[in-house]
């Protein structure tokens, strides 16, 4: 009884933290009566809890002993398992060093011990009453759409993706990663070194093509001409030409095809920045891996649905849409406010 006097007396405060690899988000919501009544969200350019995000947050928390911080796992060792059933987990990851838990009484979702142990050392001056997966966001975020037949859902952020193939409401394939440098990267640079090997490769060549006039004999220069043999020998290249001339017309018919091919490829390729390049990559390979992998009963996978939160191109799905032959359908989510409704959800608020 007192403790429902206390809650009506003050407001409760929500917050919510994603971490990324060069800031922190955070998102504040004030609640009275369990309805919200204003809400902040400030980014951080830092991936540390620094002095500043400390007292940001302390400014909300500290005027209610009613508060709740939950936080994105962050890390890339977590996942999700198409069990809920412990004596399977063996199959997909070892058990010894990770926190689990089941949802819904379908599937499960994990993180090693290690990882909340540093979330809630590196937390420890505000407490962290939630650590919150993204597969459960995913999952709260595309709830209309799991009951589908074989669907990818994903969900970007600026340096990782986190991605699930469900089939009605069962989840069939879990991965999270972190955005790696791309092959097309890794060869721009290696153009750019190959640029740089050529020019001194050039600038050696014309040390050395360069020539002294003044240290060349002229009659042994003339003598040597003596070498070269009739001049009437080199009549013999007109030959040469006609034989030039005389290649398969077929033959380069078929070489200009190729080469136009790989143009239209290489332009393809073009249209696409590096991290669009690079979020492709991770599906087209997550895709990959699960037809792929004995473990998993695959089938074809008929749509992609991807939370965005960091406004990815119009490139980025045409492109995955042509190249992996699926119908792409994006929403745009605001990430960090996901996080403080699971945090209601998980409160019954």
């Amino acid at each position: 009884m007192i403790n429902k006097i206390f809650e009506l007396l003050y407001n409760k405060v929500l917050v919510g933290i994603v971490v990324g690899s060069s800031s922190i988000t955070v998102h504040i919501e004030i609640l009275s009566k369990n309805e919200t009544q204003s809400s902040f969200t400030k980014e951080f350019e830092t991936s540390t809890f620094n002095d500043e995000v400390y007292e940001y947050i302390y400014s909300y928390i500290s005027q209610t002993p009613y508060y709740y911080v939950s936080i994105l796992d962050y890390h890339t060792s977590q996942g999700a398992l198409p069990t809920c059933n412990s004596d399977k987990f063996p199959m997909y990851t070892d058990l010894l060093s990770l926190k689990h838990k089941c949802y819904k009484d379908r599937w499960s979702y994990y993180t090693t011990k290690q990882n909340v142990k540093d979330i809630e050392k590196s937390y420890e001056k505000i407490g962290v009453d939630f650590i919150f997966s993204p597969f459960v966001v995913l999952s709260k975020f595309f709830k209309d759409k799991l009951s589908e037949h074989n669907s990818m859902f994903v969900l970007l952020q600026d340096d990782f993706v986190s991605l699930s193939i469900f089939s009605d409401s069962q989840l069939l394939y879990a991965l999270h990663t972190e955005i790696k440098q791309s092959k097309q990267e890794e060869d721009e640079a290696l153009v750019m070194e190959d640029d740089e090997d050529v020019l001194d490769m050039q600038d050696d060549e014309i040390e050395l093509d360069s020539i002294d006039l003044d240290d060349v004999d002229i009659d042994d220069a003339i003598g040597s001409l003596d070498d070269f043999g009739d001049i009437e020998d080199l009549d013999s290249l007109d030959d040469i030409e006609d034989f030039s001339d005389s290649k398969d017309l077929e033959e380069e018919l078929e070489d200009e095809y190729e080469e136009a091919n790989e143009d239209d490829e290489n332009e393809d390729d073009e249209k696409l920045d590096s991290k669009d390049y690079d979020t492709f990559l991770v599906i087209q390979n997550a895709i990959e891996n699960y037809y792929k992998d004995d473990l998993y009963d695959s089938e074809f996978i008929e749509k992609i649905y991807i939370a965005d939160t960091m406004n990815i191109s119009d490139d980025l799905k045409r492109y995955v849409e042509d190249e992996l032959f699926l119908s792409i359908y994006i929403r745009k989510t605001d990430l960090v406010a996901e996080v403080c409704d699971l945090t209601k959800m998980e409160l019954g608020l």
